[in-house]
């Protein structure tokens, strides 16, 4: 034990060889340790340097130790997100082939952390040390826990002793290993809902020994376009799957919206032209195509289950402005029968007659009425303005637009001696098209254009 000078201030010796264990100490160098922030120095002649270059050493270390610890940190809870996926993947009898993803992607972070504890490790003092070694001792016991149960189901899986599928909750036979196939896939197209729905019911919906969270991760890797769009702003939990279906069955599994669809298609079927094989093999495919659809869905062709009026009622839809075909769909969007009424399809149709008459009659309130006498002004003026402006757009039949001589431009000395750019400026300073040399429209929209006849002229 030391005292100081002035006999208030202890230092014990375990403190300073601490210090001195920890290249912080210089002979001759005393640090004062009491209640108060204040160093006291003792060295000899010459040496202030070195005690700044270890005061320097030691902040030095401490911030490298420091920032050591948060980027360690930001590694550990990847790592730990990991192993919480590995886990549920392995209760879910997820794909092989994900585990084995997510178990090297677990030993990816592990390096991480395993190489910043080591740097980590070199700046401590012992009883830090010891402390630091202990609690990673803990984190390595959990990988290692991880890692045997994703091991082990990996084994299992390819060993063949877990079923692929398990439906409706009986055993299959492990030693049967059922043919693996892609999940269907749904863009959006209201014709293929059916078939991609029954696909999926088979795969994923009707497994129990997958959670519903991760049969709507299945759903959603699934579906692109709008069949995806529809559902987007749903997170993925398991609350939400059986509200996803729902949403996708109301927007593309109805079946009126269905046979709709199939009738349209065959009303917009293009006719085939040409009497060869190939064009006669399509026609017959894509109509064939839709009417045994038709047919699946109880409305086949050649009985009295599907009526004239649903036909109708899609070709007249054809023909609607495209606002009153929307508010049609609103109409008769809660009840199927109302979407083949002709009756109620008329009658919407006169109601909105009605409704139009009804807002131009509205319109046309308030503007001042014009007198016999206005009316006879107006019609003068309008033929007076009408005649003037055709005739200043419209040249005289054969009067020269380039030098104002009692011929067309076409005999016209003065524009046929000119050069090809001299000819370009005359029509552009007269606003002659390029093409017919008449005015009134630019060469893009010229009428008498046509197309040249020689093989591979753009012109």
């Amino acid at each position: 034990m030391y005292h100081s000078p002035t006999n208030d201030i202890l230092i014990f010796a375990t403190d300073l060889w601490l210090l001195a264990q920890n290249n912080c100490w210089k002979p001759y160098l005393i640090v004062i340790i009491e209640p108060f922030p204040t160093l006291f120095w003792y060295h000899e002649p010459g040496a202030a340097e070195d005690i700044e270059d270890n005061l320097i050493q030691l902040g030095t270390a401490a911030m490298k130790t420091e920032n050591l610890r948060k980027k360690q940190a930001g590694y550990k809870i990847r790592l730990l997100k990991w192993m919480q996926e590995i886990r549920q993947l392995c209760t879910d009898n997820a794909p092989r082939s994900m585990v084995q993803n997510a178990l090297k992607e677990l030993e990816k972070q592990f390096d991480k952390v395993q190489f910043l504890q080591d740097e980590l490790e070199e700046g401590l003092s012992l009883d830090d040390l010891k402390k630091e070694i202990d609690e990673f001792r803990t984190l390595e016991q959990e990988i290692l826990e991880i890692r045997s149960i994703a091991e082990d189901f990996i084994e299992e899986m390819t060993d063949g002793k877990k079923a692929e599928i398990v439906k409706n909750g009986s055993d299959v036979n492990a030693s049967v290993r059922l043919p693996r196939h892609e999940l269907p896939k749904f863009h959006g197209d209201v014709l293929e809902f059916t078939a991609f729905w029954e696909q999926f019911e088979d795969c994923i919906h009707t497994r129990r020994d997958i959670s519903d969270s991760a049969k709507f991760s299945y759903l959603r890797s699934s579906l692109s376009g709008s069949g995806f769009a529809v559902i987007n702003g749903l997170s993925l939990t398991a609350a939400n799957y059986l509200a996803a279906i729902e949403i996708l069955k109301n927007r593309f599994g109805r079946k009126d919206v269905v046979i709709q669809n199939h009738i349209r298609k065959l009303l917009e079927v293009e006719p085939c032209v040409k009497t060869f094989a190939e064009n006669l093999q399509v026609l017959h495919d894509e109509l064939n195509l839709h009417v045994r659809a038709l047919g699946a869905l109880g409305k086949d062709l050649n009985s009295s289950r599907i009526t004239a009026a649903e036909i109708l009622m899609e070709l007249f839809k054809l023909k609607l402005p495209i606002t009153i075909c929307k508010k049609w769909e609103e109409e008769v969007f809660t009840d199927e029968a109302k979407s083949s009424d002709l009756d109620l399809f008329f009658s919407f149709l006169l109601k909105w007659v009605w409704i139009e008459q009804s807002v131009v009659k509205t319109q046309t309130l308030g503007q001042p009425r014009l007198t016999k006498a206005m009316k006879t002004t107006a019609t003068a003026e309008s033929v007076t303005t009408t005649t003037a402006l055709k005739a200043k757009i419209e040249p005289r039949l054969n009067s020269c637009v380039v030098c104002n001589g009692e011929h067309t431009i076409f005999q016209c000395d003065q524009f046929l001696r000119a050069t090809p750019a001299e000819r370009w400026s005359l029509c552009s300073k007269r606003g002659l098209c390029f093409h017919c040399l008449y005015k009134g429209h630019l060469e893009n929209r010229c009428p008498r254009r046509k197309p040249c006849g020689e093989a591979g002229c753009s012109l």
